[in-house]
């Protein structure tokens, strides 16, 4: 995956504060990081002309939010956070109809039909549009509960439909 250059990101967002940042010879800019795990990396200044940071190995399509701010030595001093939320763009992006090297797309246009066949029993029909690509099969799990499904695999039906 290419890696995000935080460069370009900002300066296409935030040209003016990065320029007053620069100006102000800061000793380190806090980087924060949110996806699924908080990071916190402190980035020492070498070449503030030339900022640039890379978090590399970034998963596809997730959703980021990240903040920097500038502080000085003895860290009771810094700036207010800038903040960008971004998306990194899918595995397709980069691996056009590719399902050897990307997850398949999740299921779309999915409903399900209830029919009664005896007392206090049901055939469920679960159906769901053709996908674009095509994987090897898809696997339907039917849980017994409400939305808040939990692990609890004595509860769970697991079918495989072939692709």
């Amino acid at each position: 995956m290419k890696p995000v250059f935080l460069e370009k990101i900002f300066r296409q967002h935030f040209s003016g504060l990065l320029t007053s940042f620069f100006t102000d010879r800061t000793c380190f800019y806090e980087v924060l990081r949110f996806s699924d795990v908080f990071y916190t990396t402190n980035i020492p200044i070498e070449e503030p002309e030339k900022f640039q940071y890379i978090w590399d190995s970034q998963k596809f399509g997730t959703n980021y939010s990240i903040a920097i701010m500038g502080k000085s030595k003895d860290q009771a001093r810094q700036s207010n956070k800038a903040w960008l939320n971004f998306t990194t763009p899918d595995c397709f992006y980069y691996c056009p109809n590719d399902l050897t090297k990307c997850v398949p797309p999740k299921p779309e246009n999915i409903s399900v039909v209830v029919k009664p066949v005896m007392f206090s029993k049901y055939d469920v029909t679960v159906s769901w549009a053709k996908p674009v690509l095509q994987p090897t099969y898809f696997i339907v799990k039917a849980f017994k509960g409400n939305d808040h499904v939990l692990n609890d695999d004595d509860d769970t039906e697991e079918k495989i439909v072939e692709g």
